[in-house]
């Protein structure tokens, strides 16, 4: 794994349900475990989800839980892009207002354009001095977005480019 990641996802998406867990576990871990060499750092955590595992009712679980917990150094994002894997998510399930949702699940919310780098650091900033309650930023984006023929085109979201495919994309993002 990379650094500073712990563990990947799924397409089930069963990753906010580790990271709550490993969250409510780590003041017991740290008194657990005596020897540097296996810290236990008290830094966010910030797992990933995309559009259409937010059908997934153990996000929601998870949700409930971390607000119920105070988990404040848990900050989620939630890639917004309205497809999923075959269809557009309102066709698949229609989740209606994000923003809604998580805010009634008790959760500091930002929405943000997810391709600002600016907008995202902020949002990480103000995420990190919210107390008492989880932060999840939705991250509104296009998917495929600075390549024209794949921009929020659904068939891209798992189909393999063509090596014809693929120059006409690098072209694209030159």
């Amino acid at each position: 794994m990379a650094a500073g990641v712990s563990r990947g996802s799924s397409s089930a998406n069963r990753m906010m349900s580790s990271v709550t867990g490993s969250m409510l576990g780590r003041p017991l871990m740290a008194c657990l475990l005596t020897t540097s060499s296996a810290p236990i750092s008290p830094e966010s955590t910030r797992p990933t989800m995309r559009w259409g595992e937010i059908n997934e009712g153990q996000i929601w679980e998870s949700a409930a839980t971390s607000a119920g917990f105070g988990l404040d150094n848990l900050c989620a994002f939630v890639d917004v892009n309205g497809l999923q894997n075959d269809a557009p998510t309102k066709e698949v399930k229609d989740m209606g207002d994000l923003a809604a949702k998580w805010k009634a699940f008790g959760w500091n919310v930002q929405e943000i354009n997810g391709h600002d780098f600016n907008e995202i650091l902020d949002a990480l900033d103000q995420a990190r001095a919210t107390k008492g309650k989880p932060s999840v930023i939705l991250a509104h984006t296009v998917k495929g977005k600075g390549v024209p023929f794949m921009e929020n085109v659904v068939v891209w979201h798992g189909k393999t480019p063509s090596k014809e495919d693929y120059e006409k994309a690098m072209e694209a993002l030159a």
